[in-house]
């Protein structure tokens, strides 16, 4: 099935084009295995089409007026541990989990004890900072607004080491130079980072 906005492709095709709304950056559509998913960063939602609803998307481009540029030099890795594959909000398990090479419910035992400890939820900034220092050894480092980087810069500019990007209501793991996360948040700023400290 071909489907045309500014541009025309198939869903056999494997790519990543980034949505814009005039020069504003909207969103991320990947197209993998027969499958589109479209990242939308305005909403934070995360919206799968195949091809007996491909045409609401088309829609959607169609009525936001949107352009597609393909993305280059990307960095991300589609990583989701959860074992039921489920798209809930666990960002930061996953973070624990690629960083620290244990399982998902791992992880989940993990922050459930601090977060229980703390009287706080599992995922919490404050239960996420004391986990990454006092549990895996991380170390923290803020960004200032004239040094804010994207997640793909970032990566692009650590080929080394092992990272926790901190964004506004998510963290990603970046290791060795790519992200890994289950959608593509490359294009979101990120606030500041953890990097695990090696001895």
């Amino acid at each position: 099935m071909t489907i045309t906005l500014t541009t025309t492709f198939e869903l056999g095709d494997n790519v990543t084009l980034a949505a814009y709304s005039k020069d504003e950056h909207v969103g991320t559509m990947v197209i993998k295995d027969g499958k589109l998913t479209y990242h939308n960063l305005l909403t934070k939602e995360v919206e799968e089409y195949n091809e007996d609803n491909l045409s609401i998307f088309e829609n959607y481009c169609n009525e936001k007026l949107l352009t597609f540029k393909k993305v280059s030099d990307r960095k991300y890795i589609n990583y989701q541990p959860n074992p039921k594959k489920n798209n809930t909000t666990d960002c930061t398990f996953r973070a624990y989990s690629k960083a620290e090479g244990i399982t998902w419910d791992e992880a989940y035992d993990i922050a459930s004890e601090y977060g229980k400890d703390m009287k706080l939820m599992p995922n919490d900034h404050k239960v996420v900072d004391k986990i990454l220092k006092e549990k895996f050894g991380y170390s923290f480092t803020k960004f200032g607004k004239e040094d804010k980087k994207t997640v793909n810069e970032f990566a692009i500019e650590h080929p080394n080491g092992i990272y926790i990007g901190w964004l506004h209501g998510h963290v990603v793991t970046i290791v060795d130079g790519y992200y890994y996360d289950s959608w593509d948040s490359g294009d979101r700023k990120l606030k500041g980072y953890y990097k695990k400290e090696v001895l």
